[in-house]
């Protein structure tokens, strides 16, 4: 075990964590850990506060060796978030040959994370990384060309790629990327790959899919409840308001159109 898994594995131990647990779950439960320094705590206060930088550091050890995590666990607004985001960045700058890397630089400036939003340099840096075959930074330069270039056949390019390589999120992304075109049944397909192995962000979209599109209110109550669960609040807030509803009809034994509310 080298000198930095050693003191990251040291780190989890103090905080009860083991590397066997998914990553995100790792970091959301560190943040919590850490959330005791409340979010107006001063600069100086946490620079000072003695693991702040090297918990950072161990961190994003972790991240770089595991590539994989949701940079949305830490609050734009966190002063705590952003700190370790800022005390980190430099040690990330120093380690660009390594794609997971590359990746995480891109997603703090597309999500404003430590530094100031910066969409072409995010951009930027998910290219690099897309060389490497990260599927990371090929899915980010997918959404690159979906929301900024408005471009969604470029975007599905990218979406495909990561597919390719069996990336989640880049198989969500790319049926969004046929709902966005009307194709609704190829949405269905591809939200329903990583819907039925507990993706939260695919099982919401089908389950809109389903209430809006597909007109199928019992397919979108049955997803929205496993994405609420995992704590999406617009999927609790679809439950609540599909819930009387379906209690006045009766699962249809056929497909049947029943159509849902209106957005």
């Amino acid at each position: 075990m080298t000198e930095l898994n050693c003191f990251t594995s040291n780190i989890l131990n103090d905080l009860n964590l083991s590397c066997g647990h998914d990553f995100d779950d790792q970091l959301l439960l560190i943040y919590y850990k850490l959330r005791f320094l409340d979010d107006s705590t001063p600069l100086s206060s946490l620079i000072e506060y003695s693991q702040t930088y090297e918990l950072a550091k161990a961190l994003y050890a972790l991240l770089v060796s595991r590539g994989s995590m949701n940079l949305k666990i830490f609050p734009q607004n966190s002063v705590l978030g952003n700190n370790l985001m800022k005390k980190s960045l430099p040690w990330l700058l120093q380690n660009t040959s390594n794609p997971n890397a590359l990746w995480i630089i891109s997603q703090c400036y597309d999500y404003g994370l430590g530094v100031n939003v910066n969409k072409e340099l995010a951009y930027n840096y998910d290219i690099q990384g897309a060389n490497y075959g990260h599927a990371g930074c090929i899915t980010s330069l997918g959404t690159y060309h979906r929301d900024v270039k408005n471009d969604i056949n470029t975007a599905r390019i990218y979406f495909k790629q990561a597919a390719n390589k069996g990336y989640v999120p880049g198989i969500s992304c790319l049926g969004a990327s046929y709902s966005k075109s009307n194709d609704y049944h190829l949405a269905e397909k591809f939200y329903k790959v990583v819907a039925d192995i507990g993706y939260s962000p695919a099982q919401e979209a089908i389950g809109y899919l389903y209430e809006t599109k597909l007109d199928n209110l019992f397919e979108a109550m049955r997803y929205y409840e496993l994405s609420a669960r995992q704590g999406s609040a617009f999927s609790s807030k679809s439950v609540s308001m599909l819930r009387p509803l379906l209690k006045q009809i009766s699962p249809p034994t056929s497909p049947v159109a029943i159509h849902g509310r209106v957005f």
